[in-house]
């Protein structure tokens, strides 16, 4: 009897052990995300050049599902060559984005975009973990008589976490 039982018991310890916990399956959550008064350095314009694109600090918003924070980013743009307002470009950056009780997130992605029209371009941006479509519109500049130099980006896309 005392074999029996613990026969019994090892191999209910053994099958708790050998059955896998089941995996976690990526959580991909909708985002939408502000950035205000994002600056482009030298500028947009229609003369093709190369530059940079930042935004202070964490003074952007994002909101992923239920998840609501700050967001910023940094980059460069002409990358491959230089951009203009009508050859459109791509670039890569960092987001920086904090959700409110979690740690800071620091990622690195692509970014393409088209012809600017009328101070306005639309684009994609592809993260390991953030990847969507954004538009960007200038508030100084207009690509005809000056470069546009800052703008406010507005973004939805994928979070999975």
């Amino acid at each position: 009897m005392r074999r029996t039982t613990l026969a019994v018991t090892l191999t209910a310890l053994v099958s708790l052990v050998a059955v896998p916990s089941p995996a976690r399956a990526d959580e991909e959550l909708d985002c939408q995300g502000t950035v205000r008064d994002l600056v482009v350095s030298p500028g947009l314009s229609t003369e093709p050049n190369s530059g940079v694109y930042h935004a202070r600090q964490q003074t952007g918003t994002l909101e992923c599902g239920t998840l609501k924070g700050t967001f910023g980013m940094d980059g460069r743009y002409g990358t491959e060559d230089p951009d203009s307002c009508q050859s459109g470009g791509e670039g890569w950056g960092v987001f920086v984005y904090t959700f409110e009780g979690e740690e800071e997130v620091r990622e690195t992605f692509t970014v393409r975009f088209g012809p600017n029209t009328e101070g306005t371009d639309a684009g994609h941006f592809d993260g390991e973990h953030l990847s969507g479509k954004y538009t960007f519109t200038g508030t100084e500049g207009n690509c005809v008589t000056s470069p546009i130099t800052k703008g406010d980006m507005s973004f939805f896309g994928t979070l999975t976490r």
